[in-house]
């Protein structure tokens, strides 16, 4: 029996689960709204939730419902796995996107399988739906799959046998609303759930093969499916069932028969070993068995919505239908961002660091839609943690990194929407200057998309200036996010260097010489011409080869490959990168001269000059990390790097910028290890005594259980599969030229060693030498003459703008006398030539206030196809008379072509039709006349 213990002071979401369960029992006894004000419901309650139920699921919560799906499968020979990180090994998408993207490289042949069965509950994250996230009942950005694999071992019926199993005797939940489908050619399945299971014909549903076939790519492997679908009304009987009323039905179980192969001409043949590949969602079982309306009210995510709400001062289940979707959204973006930095993603303006700042900022919109002004998400991500905790335990080992992250990228964005409001009055007054009626689509869609800033209020606040938005423009650009959100690796790619793949599927590992050997005799192994698998290539022709065996070090680490060559008797190919595919070394190179065919042996000789640099840049990366940690911060640590042959790049995790001392200080300590002459130890050793040695890891990098060590005792040492040099001083020098934020909490230092700094040099004194001659000065004494030279241009500017506001004033009192009297008020309307836009205004201002209570228009042609237009009215007008100044300019500037607007007594505007210029001025006069007479 299991006991559940609810506390209604303690814990809301109990009392609403407790109220649920009562609904699903006695649903003719109770409404929700009169078992809250039963008197006799008395809490605590204890209650045994695992009773069974005529029609009824029975209760588990999440945590409950993740347990017994891997246990049942445990107990059926299956190994549990633990979930993989959301930042995959996979290149081809940017995070875990599927429960079976772990296992990609076993289903395509690539990688032998370590277990024959396996279940795993695996974090995913996806946004390709963003957009419905909170409205439906079961979309999400983050979700976990509970999945059953078979690697070449049990098949169809087995499956389908233990998915019925599971579903209704592990989870109890009723046959009489449970409908399966089938691919519907695959007689093999209808008849294992007819046959063996029992389920009458009529409840099995056959589906096309848009629905029921799964495919990795228009080659590869694929195979039939067959789904389980939950009924929430099966009163409603058996006649007319549709599985896309998503009201009644939601698909819980998922099973991929991976049984084919399809080649390029579309034919379909058995695979020698078939796989299983299952998923079940945790949240939407969670929510059947709950028996909530969504996904949202399980126990999964309530909680966080619930602490969200408590924030907003707002009752969720008392809520308007825009305030619960709100929260909702909430709910669902904090524990997806909570996972993903968890998982060591920082947030960036690319690939996955974008989807996670995306994701924050929806919340912090989300967040002032409901009322919450101020920064709220670490307060919300305090709940998530506590739900992942007994799950993840490494994300409360990262609380610290992730509540930093959140705070940081929230105030920034708070901070950013001001500047959003500012960059729309920015926006309108271009548009206006520039004589355009509308804001052009590209803008609006950059404070939407950029600042949060939504379309509705963007529309409104130019509304108000007589503007209109450009809404065609603006979906234009929505729709080619969309097209890039989709070319972001939303779908799991298993085609991709299909010839490639094929061979390192079949073939041996490519085994690397490079740590010892600068040059092998080898032989080709595999060859790609134009994307194609091919037994030959000729002089000219870009290919990528496969080695045996090679002394290329492959891209990896962030160290680029080597380059060299491959030099046969009449043959000559230049190797110009190298890759990874699996466990073989791609050669990327070009046919320099003669033939090349598949078995051909040849001498690989890498560029020695190019593998010094890279070696020298790589050490002093390892010196650099060992320097920031000494004389910075010791809780500094790697985001990402790049060794490449000119300069090195290393991001770290830093809160705020390097002042110039440290850096200083910092560079000043790797040119002293250097000078040192410390001797490289390089070892392999288990991965937990290195680590027990102190090695750094990478947080978020995958290791082996061996790995190798590189050492320079007193120094460094680090986890590291790249080149380096043997000796420090092998680098000569170190330099240290930029430091950046590239995000928040990210900094970037771009340097150079060893030989790279002859050419950092040898630039920038070109540079000097051109300046001093320009300058006719000596090199010291180039700085002095920038500093003269930017003064008198600085005093030159003032000059001549002092200059143009004193002709704009001149000109404005020649034109005083012109001024119109008109009662209580004067007139003045005139053209002032081509005076500019500034200097026109300065005059309006000046006119209007030498005139009193007055009203004043004056125009230009500061250049060719350009109208400028100024009002400038006293209180009398613009209060008395209701004429204010920014309607006013507005529509006559649309005379001219333009538009603009602004303060009721001084506003500006624009226009593209010079010739329309006096029409536009006579007819300002009229309308004043008609109003102020």
């Amino acid at each position: 029996m299991l006991d559940r213990q609810l506390e209604s002071d303690n814990y809301r979401h109990q009392d609403f689960i407790l109220e649920s369960w009562l609904l699903a029992v006695q649903p003719q006894c109770w409404s929700r709204e009169n078992l809250r004000m039963e008197s006799n419901l008395q809490l605590p309650l204890t209650l045994d939730l695992t009773r069974p139920m005529p029609d009824k699921p029975q209760f588990l919560s999440g945590a409950q419902i993740r347990e017994k799906f891997l246990n049942f499968f445990a107990d059926h020979g299956h190994q549990i796995l633990p979930s993989a990180s959301l930042v995959p090994e996979d290149p081809t998408v940017l995070l875990t996107i599927a429960g079976m993207l772990p296992f990609k490289p076993i289903f395509l042949g690539q990688e032998p399988a370590k277990f024959p069965r396996a279940t795993t509950s695996q974090k995913c994250i996806r946004t390709n739906d963003i957009e419905n996230v909170g409205r439906t009942a079961r979309h999400h950005t983050f979700f976990e799959m509970l999945g059953n694999f078979s690697f070449g071992d049990y098949f169809k019926e087995q499956a389908i046998q233990w998915a019925w199993e599971l579903s209704t005797q592990t989870f109890g939940l009723p046959t009489s609303r449970i409908i399966v489908s089938v691919f519907e050619e695959d007689e093999e399945a209808f008849g294992i759930w007819r046959d063996k299971i029992g389920i009458p014909a009529h409840r099995i549903q056959r589906l096309g093969e848009a629905d029921n076939f799964w495919a990795s790519g228009p080659t590869g492997p694929c195979g039939p499916c067959s789904e389980l679908y939950y009924d929430f009304h099966p009163q409603l009987g058996d006649e007319k069932i549709d599985l896309e009323d998503g009201s009644r039905f939601i698909e819980f179980y998922n099973l991929v028969f991976m049984q084919y192969n399809r080649d390029a001409q579309g034919q379909l043949t058995p695979l020698q070993n078939r796989n299983i590949d299952t998923g079940m969602g945790l949240e939407r079982m969670a929510q059947i068995l709950q028996v909530v309306p969504n996904n949202y009210e399980t126990d999964l995510i309530f909680p966080i919505i619930e602490t969200a709400a408590q924030i907003a001062g707002v009752d969720y289940h008392q809520a308007q239908a825009d305030t619960k979707t709100s929260l909702k959204v909430i709910g669902d973006h904090v524990r997806a961002v909570v996972h993903a930095i968890a998982d060591g993603i920082s947030a960036s303006n690319e690939g996955r660091g974008y989807i996670l700042r995306r994701l924050i900022r929806r919340v912090v919109r989300h967040g002032r839609l409901i009322g919450i002004e101020s920064e709220f998400i670490p307060k919300v991500a305090e709940t998530a943690i506590q739900l992942a905790e007994p799950t993840y335990p490494h994300v409360r080992e990262r609380e610290k990194a992730i509540k930093d992250e959140l705070q940081r990228e929230e105030a920034a964005f708070l901070k950013t929407l001001e500047r959003g409001e500012k960059l729309l009055a920015e926006a309108i007054a271009t548009a206006a200057n520039a004589g355009e009626t509308e804001i052009p689509g590209d803008s609006i869609f950059e404070l939407y998309d950029t600042y949060g800033f939504p379309l509705e209020l963007t529309q409104e606040i130019a509304a108000e200036q007589g503007l209109e938005v450009d809404i065609a423009g603006f979906e234009q650009e929505m729709q080619k996010q969309r097209q890039r959100s989709r070319a972001a690796h939303e779908t799991i790619d298993l085609t991709a260097l299909d010839a490639l793949k094929t061979y390192a599927a079949q073939g041996q590992a490519t085994a690397f010489l490079g740590y010892t050997q600068l040059q092998a005799p080898v032989q080709v192994m595999a060859l790609v011409v134009n994307g194609q698998a091919a037994k030959s290539a000729h002089a000219g022709d870009k290919i990528q080869i496969v080695l045996d065996k090679t002394p290329f070090y492959a891209e990896s680490g962030g160290q680029i490959g080597d380059r060299g060559y491959l030099l046969g008797d009449e043959t000559v190919v230049r190797v110009e990168d190298v890759q990874k595919e699996g466990k073989i070394f791609v050669h990327f190179a070009l046919v320099e001269r003669g033939n090349l065919t598949l078995g051909q042996p040849l001498m690989a000789q890498i560029d020695r000059a190019c593998r010094r640099r890279l070696q020298a840049n790589h050490t002093a990366t390892h010196l650099l990390q060992a320097a920031l940690k000494q004389l910075v911060d010791p809780n500094i640590s790697q985001a990402g790097s790049l060794v490449a042959f000119d300069r090195l790049r290393f991001d770290i995790n830093c809160p705020r910028p390097l002042t110039p001392e440290e850096l200083q200080q910092v560079e000043d300590r790797v040119n002293h290890w250097i000078a040192e002459a410390h001797e490289a130890e390089v070892n392999v050793l288990p991965i937990a005594e290195a680590k027990a040695k102190g090695a750094i890891a990478m947080f978020g990098e995958k290791y082996g259980d061996e790995v190798r060590v590189v050492d320079y005792p007193g120094v460094s040492m680090e986890l590291c599969g790249g080149t380096h040099v043997k000796n420090t001083a092998e680098i000569g020098a170190f330099k240290i030229i930029s430091e950046t934020g590239i995000s928040a909490g990210v900094r970037r230092l771009e340097a150079v060693a060893g030989p790279a700094i002859l050419d950092y040099l040898a630039v920038r004194e070109q540079v000097v030498k051109e300046l001093a001659e320009r300058f006719k000065v000596k090199p010291e004494e180039i700085l002095g003459r920038v500093d003269s030279l930017q003064a008198e241009l600085k005093a030159t500017q003032k000059e001549l703008e002092a200059a143009k506001q004193e002709a704009a004033l001149a000109k404005s009192e020649q034109i005083l006398t012109a001024a119109e009297t008109l009662g209580e008020f004067q007139l003045l309307v005139a053209n002032l030539g081509s005076m500019d836009a500034n200097s026109l205004k300065t005059a309006a201002e000046r006119l209007q206030q030498k005139l009193g209570e007055s009203a004043v228009v004056l125009g230009s042609v500061p250049e060719a196809g350009k109208v400028s237009l100024v009002a400038a009215f006293s209180p009398k007008v613009y209060q008395d008379k209701k004429l204010q100044a920014g309607k006013f300019i507005g529509e006559i500037a649309k005379i001219c072509g333009g538009g603009g607007g602004g303060r009721p007594n001084l506003a500006q505007a624009g226009g593209r039709d010079p010739d329309k210029l006096e029409e536009a001025l006579d007819s300002a006069k009229k309308q004043l006349l008609a109003n102020l007479g």
